[in-house]
């Protein structure tokens, strides 16, 4: 609850702005009026907000657009201002999953969309740089990486299809790809996200409650209740850095 202090030129006006809160805003309100003796003879009340209690209705889906999570990245916070590794990075993903999910306890949603790619991993070869060749800080060799990151994933999903159905669309970013054209015949086969992708697929393929849409092509293309929809990674639309 916020607290807010109101104020008017009388006692009458105060108490109808006060219901205004009441009844428009579908707030309630609290707390005693005062009396203040200054210059302009306001009359202060206080007010106590609680948010309204919203029943959705209709079909909801849900997006868990947690992207450019870099899998690997090494920071240390005298250097960057915060601590990064890849058990940090796994406990800020599996924190933030269980945030989403905690902000719409009070939503039917019946699907989850689960993006993966767009800089998931943080280099994409073993030598630790980037596909431009931009030496990076790496916890852990490439695949210990993807090991990781693989079982932060199916932590997610497992909690996720006990609610409701999952999808998991991936497109491929600038950090994970071998090869260094932007857009190519074959590109999304150049990612070590495309690998993850794939094992992800692979570990769930007997799990009827989980979807999979691994495209041919650096953009997905997919459909939400009859509407179409297509993600990319921005560096494929000529964006520096993939930003």
């Amino acid at each position: 609850h916020s607290r807010v202090r109101v104020m008017a030129t009388s006692i009458t006006t105060l108490k109808k702005t006060l219901r205004g809160y009441s009844t428009q805003a579908r707030y309630y309100a609290a707390g005693n009026i005062e009396t203040q003796a200054d210059e302009q003879l306001l009359v202060i009340g206080w007010v106590r907000l609680a948010p309204a209690i919203v029943k959705p209705t209709g079909r909801h889906m849900m997006v868990l657009d947690l992207v450019d999570v870099h899998f690997g990245k090494l920071a240390w916070a005298q250097e960057t201002g915060q601590n990064q590794d890849l058990k940090s990075t796994r406990d800020v993903y599996r924190n933030a999953v269980h945030d989403l999910l905690s902000l719409s306890s009070n939503f039917p949603v019946e699907e989850y969309l689960i993006p993966l790619g767009s800089d998931f991993l943080h280099v994409d070869n073993s030598g630790g740089s980037t596909t431009a060749g931009t030496p990076q800080d790496v916890d852990g060799r490439i695949a210990k990486i993807l090991e990781v990151a693989e079982l932060a994933v199916i932590e997610a999903v497992e909690d996720l299809a006990q609610r409701g159905r999952v999808v998991l669309r991936w497109v491929p970013g600038n950090h994970d790809r071998t090869g260094k054209l932007i857009r190519h015949k074959g590109r999304p086969y150049t990612s070590y996200e495309w690998l993850l992708a794939c094992m992800l697929q692979e570990h769930f393929s007997n799990e009827p409650r989980v979807k999979f849409l691994i495209p041919n092509e650096a953009d997905a293309h997919y459909r939400v209740y009859g509407k179409r929809y297509m993600t990319s990674h921005l560096d494929s639309m000529g964006v520096k850095g993939g930003d």
